[in-house]
């Protein structure tokens, strides 16, 4: 009975929460700190980030980012139109040509950027948007 119960659970036991894949800013770039610029045209779509599915749980940590200053560039979760913040994708939008920076942050504890940049252990990267 508990070696049927040991084999039943282990596909459990191998399964992970996900993970995340960037696609700007490998891993080792993000730990670092020493994050290259990322440069946009006034209306590009750049995917950062998609997390791989895991087992389904509540509360957490899903990676997003935060900019500093919305009016140059935004981000939005999901492949469509509608901003979904549990979507796997995360894509940053030019939207008027400027500079401002960003940060990679926890999605589901919203924070405003002068917050999550004040942390020692967050490094933020700069957004170009070009026209």
């Amino acid at each position: 009975m508990n070696r049927l119960l040991f084999l039943l659970s282990l596909p459990l036991l191998l399964t992970s929460c996900g993970g995340i894949t960037h696609y700007v800013h490998k891993d080792a770039e993000t730990r670092s700190g020493q994050m290259t610029p990322v440069t946009l045209k006034a209306g590009e779509e750049k995917l950062m980030l998609k997390h791989t599915q895991g087992i389904a749980i509540v509360g957490g940590y899903k990676e997003g980012i935060s900019v500093e200053d919305s009016s140059i560039a935004q981000v939005r979760y999901g492949d469509g139109s509608e901003a979904d913040s549990y979507a796997p994708k995360a894509y940053l939008i030019g939207k008027k040509p400027g500079i401002t920076r960003a940060v990679y942050t926890n999605r589901l504890a919203p924070h405003q950027f002068a917050e999550q940049y004040e942390t020692p252990a967050t490094s933020s990267f700069k957004v170009i948007v070009e026209e």
